[in-house]
């Protein structure tokens, strides 16, 4: 049974199940709470932390940056986690602003337009997924 949980506690009874029938489980991109055979998927929280990381260092340690959110599954609460994790290594960074872009460009570009006018010092974004980013770009 392959999984691609969108809430990895919510899951936990369904797997326990599939488990107690003889399935294998395998979750696919987000993790899941219970009992998985095995997980197939990046790190997304360690993708956010090095992301922010670099973000971090990119603007000279300092400065005011903002995080381009997407729809709340656990792939993206974890990047998202991981860059305020990453980014609270900095203490002259700030984290001025989130908003969701819907991972779509369009939306995106409208979002970032709409946050660097709320904060024109705004040195960098980080967007959890590449339609994000190209809109974000594109403002």
């Amino acid at each position: 049974l392959l999984v691609n949980p969108t809430d990895s506690t919510g899951i936990q009874s369904a797997i326990t199940q599939a488990k107690k029938a003889g399935a294998v489980v395998v979750a696919v991109d987000a993790n899941a709470n219970g009992p998985v055979d095995s997980f197939v998927g990046p790190k997304n929280y360690d993708a956010g932390v090095m992301s922010c990381d670099y973000l971090a260092k990119a603007i000279g340690g300092s400065g005011e940056v903002a995080i381009l959110d997407g729809i709340p599954v656990v792939p993206i609460l974890e990047r998202v986690r991981g860059c305020k994790a990453g980014l609270a290594k900095y203490p002259n960074v700030k984290l001025v602003d989130t908003q969701n872009g819907k991972q779509e460009r369009a939306t995106a570009l409208s979002v970032t337009e709409n946050m660097i006018s709320a904060h024109p010092n705004l040195k960098g974004i980080f967007s959890v997924n590449d339609g994000g980013a190209m809109g974000s770009l594109a403002a």
